[in-house]
């Protein structure tokens, strides 16, 4: 169960995420698509209903889908190890 403020926070983040100008799309580390905002919607023309469940290849276009899960998880192996802007020096 939430407490009030994983709640309030989880609200901010999806208004946060409607309030972008750009579409987002919110996969977890198998590919399934968990969240969208309304740009998305508009961008591929397809409700969120129809993508939260299913793999982000359904986005990708048809020649390219082949290879993006190789993509993927190459990205998330490696997600911890691209440099951030906090270990720049000023």
């Amino acid at each position: 169960m939430k407490t009030d403020f994983e709640r309030l926070v989880e609200g901010r983040f999806r208004d946060l995420l409607e309030s972008a100008p750009d579409a987002m799309v919110i996969v977890n580390q198998t590919g399934e698509i968990v969240l969208v905002n309304s740009q998305t919607e508009k961008l591929f023309g397809f409700p969120r209903e129809e993508l939260v469940g299913h793999k982000v290849e359904v986005l990708i276009p048809h020649r390219f889908r082949g290879l993006h899960p190789l993509h993927r998880c190459s990205y998330l192996a490696c997600a911890g190890t691209a440099p951030s802007f906090r270990s720049r020096s000023a």
